[in-house]
């Protein structure tokens, strides 16, 4: 009977065949229903230490289930792959005849198999302590539906940390082990919190409001009562959770096709940043409207910017080509300018937008400018009365240093290294301190005397109140500076190592093309 359903399951999925097979054995499902029955005798005791009151276990099992299958999850889907890639058996897969959907849906069912067991052995006494405590079977449809498509969410990103830590960090594998201790150590401490935080206060709040578990129900998205109707609320996180899965698994397919190529497509990149943008500016309009003092301005647009800054620092990793992607489209270009027609396929500014193999300064200043339309737009409406001009060049003074971020970031793509992402971050990192610091070390201590330094740090928004327009507008004129010098440099770098590889390839070029003098023999 096991070997007939084992078939059919390799008739659909073969991946998720392999999995099965190689993990599903008598003595594993074995200690797991042990595990999951002891863990079941323990939770029964504290309910008759509490006096047959069902509500304690009802709540730790509402975290648990959650708690289990995210931390155990990502860390069973992160080893693997790190052990599939020191195996040497992933190219392998990759060569298979398999899609790369249906080998990584194979790899997210089989791998955490044991998890699923397990969580699946505590589902009766869920079911118990939910009914027990006088709480609607609609919580557990709810429950479960949600918890689902969590799971999807956080196991895709899984997948992602780690092609991402193997292909375009190149990392060890002691590393590549640490980092899915460090991802499921992420999910736990700041993933879980906020997943069951949010669905206690909007989505189940309806369920759970006789167990004193509070509600939020002011709270609103763009005027749309979220905390007010579960209807809504459940509409609003599945449809964000299904948009976040579907950009994933976009990210996945591409990784796993070609795993040299950049991870994002520069056309997709655009929706990403407009979806994360209108998602948080959503939840500020209701409470913008009530900003009156200038003070209240900057420190919501601190806060966008050190979101963005970490947005956008994602974003440039998954648009930027690795470097020989970057040579080879030099060279490329530079070839089919030479041809005689004169004709290119796609032009270069196109080329520069919605190109993969192309620098994306280009495409993050479009980004930029996108978030910027956004912000500025919202700014300029509901700020009242409130600076407007000085917080719109605060956004923009904002905007080029992201732009200066970036510019570096390409320099050191270019760079012969397997770590260029610690590169990056290290250079990127002394860039965005180096002006606090120097703010301290100048005013000894005292930095009121010298807050022109900090308009060339993230935290811009901290000072901008307190300095002069004259000031403000020279920071300006300097980082546009410094941005076109260092996007010169670049241009003239990249050119110079596309020529010389073409002259690599081609070692005798200057003498086999040589037009010889008239009348020489």
């Amino acid at each position: 009977m096991t070997a007939k359903w084992l078939d059919r399951v390799g008739d659909w999925n073969p991946q998720l065949f392999r999995e099965l097979k190689g993990r599903l054995s008598r003595q594993s499902a074995l200690l797991v229903t042990l595990a999951a029955l002891l863990l079941q005798f323990l939770l029964g005791s504290l309910v008759f230490e509490s006096g047959s009151d069902p509500v304690p276990v009802f709540r730790i099992l509402n975290w648990l289930l959650p708690m289990m299958l995210f931390v155990l999850g990502t860390v069973l889907l992160m080893t693997d792959l790190e052990q599939e890639e020191r195996r040497g058996t992933l190219n392998f897969i990759r060569l298979s005849p398999q899609t790369s959907q249906s080998i990584l849906v194979g790899k997210l069912l089989g791998v955490p198999v044991l998890v699923y067991l397990g969580a699946a052995l505590l589902v009766p006494m869920h079911i118990w302590a939910t009914l027990a405590a006088h709480v609607s079977l609609g919580f557990l449809v709810s429950f479960y539906s949600l918890l689902g498509v969590a799971c999807a969410f956080i196991f895709s990103l899984a997948l992602l940390s780690a092609f991402v830590g193997r292909f375009s960090a190149g990392q060890t594998n002691s590393l590549g082990s640490t980092s899915a201790l460090v991802t499921a150590l992420l999910v736990g401490l700041a993933f879980l919190p906020i997943y069951m935080n949010w669905n206690q206060l909007t989505v189940w709040s309806v369920w759970l409001s006789g167990l004193d578990t509070g509600g939020a129900n002011d709270l609103q998205w763009f005027f749309l009562p979220i905390g007010g109707s579960p209807a809504i609320a459940h509409s609003f996180t599945l449809l964000n959770a299904g948009l976040g899965i579907y950009w994933v698994w976009h990210i996945l397919n591409r990784c796993f096709r070609s795993p040299t190529g950049a991870l994002l497509s520069k056309r997709y990149s655009y929706l990403m940043t407009a979806h994360v943008e209108l998602l948080l500016l959503g939840f500020l309009v209701q409470s913008s409207v009530s900003l009156n003092a200038t003070s209240d301005w900057f420190s919501v647009l601190l806060c966008f910017s050190l979101i963005n800054l970490i947005w956008f620092g994602v974003l440039m990793l998954l648009l930027s080509p690795q470097r020989q992607a970057l040579l080879d489209w030099a060279r490329y270009r530079h070839a089919m300018t030479d041809m005689a027609s004169g004709a290119r396929q796609r032009s270069l500014i196109s080329d520069l937008i919605w190109g993969d193999k192309s620098p994306v300064l280009v495409a993050m200043l479009l980004n930029f400018g996108l978030v910027a339309a956004i912000l500025g737009t919202w700014v300029f409406v509901v700020s009242g009365e409130a600076p407007k001009l000085r917080l719109l060049a605060g956004l923009l003074l904002s905007f080029t240093l992201l732009a200066i971020y970036v510019a570096i970031a390409q320099f050191a793509t270019l760079a012969k290294s397997r770590q260029h992402t610690l590169q990056v971050a290290v250079a990127i990192g002394g860039v965005a301190l180096l002006p606090p610091l120097l703010l301290v070390l100048a005013a000894q201590g005292e930095p009121t005397h010298a807050k022109e330094l900090m308009l060339f740090s993230p935290l811009l928004w901290l000072v901008l109140d307190d300095v002069s327009a004259t000031a403000i507008a020279l920071s300006l004129l300097g980082q546009l500076g410094v941005l076109g010098l260092l996007t010169f440099r670049f241009t003239q770098r990249l050119t110079q190592l596309g020529a010389s590889e073409t002259k690599a390839l081609l070692p005798g070029r200057d003498t086999a093309f040589r037009v010889r003098p008239r009348g020489a023999d």
